[in-house]
């Protein structure tokens, strides 16, 4: 079991590396093909016919997209080596006896062993999180566009007393519990959470009439009228008294606590393609997205839960010795899986979150708004400088949106 879980491991490894690491290269491969004046679209594609109309926006656009985002992935990959060689810490039989040797040293607050912990494993443990910490904040710093000194010490004097105390509070008061409730800790921390979340998801906002208005549906086209009152919207839509500068629309809530938002003045902005993001909205009210989207996440997180329970029953006293305990086995897996094979997990909830964003537009499509649509998801993102091309496998990681560029040609597909 031992074997097997450390080679499922090593694989999540690298595939996560290889992944980002084929991210880099080709937002790379673009750039280059931008530098030399090409679009770097493949020709037979409705966003390359986009792009035609005004190449020298595209580019301008699209080599200040590029810049930024091989910037976050690189610091991705910088960030997820870090974590890699932190959980080879523990992984490695030689690693983890030379951090134990280091840790039997006065590295932290603890003096001497706890019921069955030895000092060395509890500091241990604190190292490691520390470690991680660390990685956070300097990543953090790397990649924020502004340093407030205020907010830098106030990060350090919070991880001073995170190594010093919190950490090995935390290890204590996690081993008591784990000694005394077993497996039933782990299932009521879920529990817990869940709990936590649930009013989020089933107490929805109410209309703020300080800043909305009800609009009457007359103002829109006999058709974009018929769809808000086949999906029970007709008395739900609201515009901004207000409006901003960005135009935008969004669908709130579900079930009867449904309506549509509109913001900015849209009078001002083209009509066909402000319906063309309406009917994409009226489109997550026909799929239930939000409903959908919560049973999807509330089954991802059970099976996390389940995750924790096998590494808890079955791995966790496979990798302890006469140095590690089955106890911090268990904490130190448990962190491994957080930090890095979490995010495959909950990829099958982004991609729900695409799948749904998909639907939606092709709800828009039914309408033959498509065309409008795809326009304006181009404009989207030329005009607010977002890269359109992510790869898929690193875009399932990262975000619940498809890409803008899978997007337009679903529309036009």
């Amino acid at each position: 079991m031992k074997k097997i879980s450390k080679n499922f491991i090593y694989s999540v490894f690298i595939i996560t590396l290889l992944t980002i690491t084929y991210e880099i290269f080709s937002i790379s491969k673009f750039r280059y093909l931008l530098s030399k004046g090409e679009l770097g679209i493949a020709t037979n594609s409705n966003t390359y016919v986009y792009a035609s109309r005004n190449p020298e926006e595209f580019i301008i656009s699209q080599e200040a997209a590029s810049k930024s985002k091989i910037f976050t992935v690189t610091m991705d990959f910088v960030k997820h080596s870090v974590l890699v060689a932190i959980a080879l810490l523990f992984l490695d039989s030689n690693l983890q006896r030379m951090m134990l040797k280091l840790a039997e040293k006065r590295v932290t607050l603890v003096k001497s062993g706890f019921r069955d912990l030895k000092k060395p494993e509890i500091n241990f443990v604190c190292l490691l999180y520390s470690f991680y910490l660390i990685t956070i904040f300097v990543v953090g710093l790397l990649t924020a566009k502004s340093y407030a000194i205020e907010k830098i010490l106030k990060c350090f004097g919070f991880f001073v007393a995170f190594y010093l105390l919190l950490a090995p509070v935390l290890v204590f008061i996690t081993y008591i519990l784990l000694s005394k409730f077993h497996k039933k800790f782990i299932i009521a921390c879920f529990i817990a959470y869940a709990i936590k979340v649930l009013p989020d998801i089933l107490i929805q906002d109410k209309v703020d009439y300080t800043k909305m208005t009800k609009m009457d549906i007359n103002e829109f086209p006999e058709n974009i009228q018929e769809v808000l009152i086949k999906y029970d919207l007709q008395d739900r839509v609201y515009k901004e008294i207000f409006p901003g500068k960005e135009i935008n629309a969004a669908l709130i809530g579900y079930g009867d606590g449904k309506r549509m938002e509109i913001y900015g003045n849209y009078d001002e902005f083209d009509q066909e393609q402000l319906y063309s993001v309406f009917l994409h909205e009226v489109g997550h009210a026909k799929e239930n997205s939000l409903l959908r989207k919560t049973i999807i996440y509330f089954i991802v997180l059970v099976l996390e839960m389940l995750v924790f329970l096998f590494l808890y029953d079955r791995v966790s006293s496979k990798f302890s010795n006469q140095d590690i305990s089955y106890f911090t086995a268990f904490l130190v897996l448990a962190f491994i899986y957080r930090v890095l094979l979490r995010q495959w997990l909950f990829s099958i909830y982004k991609l729900g979150s695409q799948i749904s964003e998909i639907n939606s537009d092709l709800f828009a499509k039914q309408y033959g708004y498509d065309e409008y649509l795809a326009n304006t998801l181009y404009d989207i993102g030329i005009q607010s400088s977002d890269y359109l091309f992510p790869t898929v496998i690193y875009n399932s990681l990262r975000s619940g949106h498809p890409s803008l560029y899978s997007r337009i040609e679903y529309l036009n597909g």
